[in-house]
């Protein structure tokens, strides 16, 4: 569920870029996020269409982790959360609770299939 609320959020967050010309921003403010991708020589307005994508596949990849329940989508999910990682701000405590929950012994446990 983790997951799928930070897609939507991603999904709402590069769709109103590329609709209005600006990423929704909270206190007149981006989040940390674009100080990064701005250090890192990217222009954080280029970011809507990444993001967006990043943010449909956030919606995809724990759906299909909680329908399939097979070891290649629990690692889908790990990738999920490295290639999120540079999203920094309220985004970060939800990949980390995400990152406990995928760890976790019982959540390990309970994988059907072969990956």
């Amino acid at each position: 569920m983790l997951g799928f609320l930070l897609g939507t959020w991603m999904v709402t967050d590069g769709l109103h870029r590329i609709i209005t010309g600006d990423f929704i921003r909270l206190r007149g403010q981006l989040g940390p996020w674009a100080a990064l991708a701005a250090r890192a020589g990217i222009d954080p307005m280029r970011l809507g269409i990444p993001i967006a994508m990043l943010g449909l596949l956030w919606m995809l990849i724990p759906n299909l982790y909680l329908f399939q329940n097979r070891p290649a989508a629990w690692r889908g999910m790990l990738v999920m959360i490295a290639a999120s990682a540079w999203y920094l701000g309220p985004a970060t405590l939800m990949l980390g609770a995400v990152l406990v929950l995928l760890l976790l012994p019982a959540t390990r446990a309970g994988l059907g299939g072969e990956g």
